[in-house]
């Protein structure tokens, strides 16, 4: 057992398994794992009892999120207050910060991908809100999280380095759009409504990047909350929105600059694609940025 915990600890996170019988404990896994995240298939044949003590936690960085898809059997998860079933089909979060406690009863095949927490948009508080539930279940996102995690599943023996971190930031893409779903399904608390409006706000940063119409107008407008009370609640996040904006549109060009796929556009065809529509204003500001100059970037990588 100490050799499969060791495995575990290497490609998911430190837990603490333990088969009902050691003599009959048989079990498999593969997979890949990149410098954003890992994409891990397991498979058990007998009972297991895993646990993720506070221990584990205090010895590990915190910020990840672990995206558990049932593909065969039955698996029981807990963490906070929160616990559920799961069956073939589902999936469900666990996030690394807390303890949590998985308990398959005779077998299971899932597959795992190790996430981090900060790609979701979520806080700290709404993340514990979401997990240990299945999320798959009355959400018109979960087919398709689920269809490309089951892709990415089938394919994770093609998978090479370069393609992890796309694929995974793609699944990370899906999953906050899943959560954003099941969060507007939930009763809103007076506590958590900043916070919720704030994950709200990313979201919808995320899906219109690629229009140069957005602003912060636009965005408030589409919220339903006044410009001046949406700017004021972002002054917390230690920069302005549209700042926040300009950042995410720049990631998104960097991510773009260096994926294969792309490499037949040009420059201003990508800067373009992700609602930069000044090219003198975008080269100074990936300069002042980066570095170095859009051409120079993308010759490096």
């Amino acid at each position: 057992m100490q050799h499969w915990n060791d495995v575990v600890r290497e490609h998911i996170v430190e837990l603490d398994c333990r088969a009902d019988s050691a003599s009959d404990f048989l079990c498999a896994m593969d997979g890949y794992s990149s410098t954003y995240g890992a994409a891990t298939h397991i498979r058990v044949h007998r009972a297991l009892n895993v646990q993720r003590h506070r221990t584990s936690v205090s010895r590990e960085a915190p910020g990840a999120v672990i995206l558990n898809l049932m593909l065969h059997g039955e698996m029981r998860v807990a963490q906070g207050d929160r616990h559920c079933a799961m069956q073939a089909g589902d999936f469900s979060i666990c996030v690394t910060e807390q303890p949590y406690s998985l308990h398959i009863p005779q077998g299971m095949e899932v597959a795992s991908f190790r996430l981090p927490a900060d790609a979701l948009g979520c806080s700290p508080t709404i993340l514990k809100r979401m997990v240990a539930q299945p999320l798959g279940r009355g959400n018109s996102m979960a087919s398709l999280l689920a269809a490309y995690a089951n892709e990415l599943h089938r394919k994770r023996v093609e998978v090479s380095h370069s393609s992890a971190d796309p694929a995974l930031k793609n699944l990370s893409m899906l999953l906050s759009a899943v959560l954003q779903e099941t969060l507007q399904q939930q009763p809103i608390h007076h506590t958590d409504h900043q916070e919720r409006l704030i994950f709200l706000t990313k979201q919808y940063i995320q899906q219109h990047l690629n229009h140069d119409t957005l602003s912060v107008a636009h965005i408030a407008a589409a919220l339903r909350v006044s410009t001046r009370y949406l700017q004021q609640l972002w002054e917390n996040e230690g920069q302005t929105l549209k700042e926040y904006i300009a950042a995410q549109r720049l990631d998104a060009v960097l991510h773009s600059l260096t994926n294969p796929a792309r490499k037949p556009e040009s420059i201003t065809q990508i800067a373009m694609s992700h609602g930069f529509v000044n090219m003198s204003h975008f080269s100074r500001f990936f300069r002042t940025k980066v570095g170095v100059s859009p051409s120079e970037y993308r010759s490096s990588r």
